[in-house]
């Protein structure tokens, strides 16, 4: 999900509730938690990350993250979409690891996301 040499010898901060970094709009979760974040910067790079629960199923959120064709395998997927960028070259937009559990007949799904703030 992260390329080891994005990852080590990284500054990585964890961002306090309140102080939430600014997720975009098509990778927030309609109804999820509070999210988590923490920003990874590397060498002027910086990448962000977040962690939420939602109530539901792992296919709304697979669908909501990868787009209506994508397959979910209870009870975890993880998946990286493409963004293609203005010169024609193709840049991660966001990977993410959902997991699905369930107890008395009430789902819920966890989920990391991590994407580039320059796309």
């Amino acid at each position: 999900m992260l390329p080891r040499g994005k990852v080590e010898g990284s500054k990585i901060e964890f961002i306090p509730p309140g102080e939430t970094a600014e997720i975009p709009k098509h990778l927030q979760y309609p109804g999820s938690s509070e999210p988590v974040c923490l920003r990874i910067t590397k060498d002027g790079d910086v990448i962000e990350a977040f962690s939420i629960e939602v109530k539901g199923r792992l296919r709304d959120v697979v669908t909501h993250y990868h787009g209506p064709n994508a397959s979910a395998q209870a009870p975890w997927v993880e998946g990286t979409v493409y963004k293609t960028r203005r010169d024609g070259s193709q840049a991660v937009s966001h990977s993410y690891v959902a997991y699905e559990t369930s107890r008395g007949g009430k789902f819920l799904v966890r989920v990391f996301v991590v994407y580039d703030t320059r796309y």
